[in-house]
């Protein structure tokens, strides 16, 4: 039997490695997170969102 795995990202702490993280699960945290981006926005674009969601 193998490792169910979630198809979206659950909510990750502060710090944690989106780097890892494929274009879509980023992009479905972002959703989660109720923060917006471009629909064609880079891997490196989608980061720094997420980086900087609390810095306001």
């Amino acid at each position: 039997m193998g490792k169910i795995r979630p198809e979206t990202p659950q909510v990750l702490k502060a710090g944690a490695d989106y780097s890892s993280m494929t274009n879509s699960q980023l992009k479905a945290l972002l959703d989660e997170k109720g923060i917006a981006y471009e629909a064609n926005a880079t891997k490196v674009v989608l980061i720094a969102l997420l980086d900087g969601e609390g810095n306001d």
